[in-house]
Parts: structure tokens; sequence; C-alpha cells
């Protein structure tokens, strides 16, 4: 299927929902999946598309991030196995797997207090943090 008809798709249903939407964008383990061009796109043209869950490596969810200027609020998944990388690159939270999530909440709150308590900020970013 065209990516084209993949963001026509997206932004119908976009644009029939009175709610926020988020993609989950897999190019690890999917074979139709969107370009960081065409989610900026979908977001430009249907701004309740607003968040996304980027699988991938940490250095791919960054890119996403850069590229998009920030505009999309992108979490990680993978199971986190990359969480605090993607924390660092401007992730705004995990969406866990179920068997983890304590665990990974965990992570976040102390990833959170040391970047706190540091007085470091996250990539330059000023996104809020995941609750």
């Amino acid at each position: 299927m065209p990516e084209s008809e993949i963001v026509r798709f997206f932004g119908a249903v976009a644009d029939a929902a009175s709610l926020p939407i988020a993609v989950q964008n897999n190019p690890v383990n999917m074979d139709v999946w969107l370009s960081n061009p065409s989610l900026l796109a979908l977001h430009r043209n249907h701004p309740n598309v607003s968040l996304l869950k980027g699988e991938g490596a940490a250095s791919w969810v960054q890119q996403l991030i850069e590229a998009t200027g920030g505009s999309l609020d992108v979490f990680a998944g993978l199971a986190g196995i990359e969480q605090i990388a993607n924390l660092e690159s401007g992730c705004v939270g995990l969406i866990p797997p179920p068997d983890c999530v304590d665990i990974q909440v965990r992570i976040h709150a102390l990833w959170q207090e040391a970047t706190e308590d540091s007085g470091r900020r996250r990539n330059g970013s000023t996104r809020r943090s995941c609750r």
C-alpha cells in the first residue's frame, strides 16, 4: 500500500474523531509504516494527530522527535529496552508492556528525580513529563 494512502486513511480517521489521535509507528516489526515527513504532514493537516508511539532504536526515535520539531508527544516502545536513552532524547514517556510496568514506572521516576536534581534538561526539551 502506498504511504500516501496510509496518510489519507489516518487523516480520515482523525477528521472523524474529536479526541487526540495516537499513531503507533513500528518500522522495526511491520512492513507498513510512515516516514518522518509523512507523520509531520499528518499532524500538520490533522492537529488532533498529536501522539506517537515510536517503535525503534533510541537514535531513530530521536531523529523522529527532531524531524517533527517536537510537535508530537512521542512515547517510546520496544518494551523499554532503551528507556533512559529514549527519555534523554525527548520522549515524554514510555508505553510499557503490562508485565513490567511497575519496574518501568520506577525507572522513569528515578530518572526524572535525577534529572531535576542535577538541573539537566533532556536534549533541550521543554516537554512535559509522563506521570
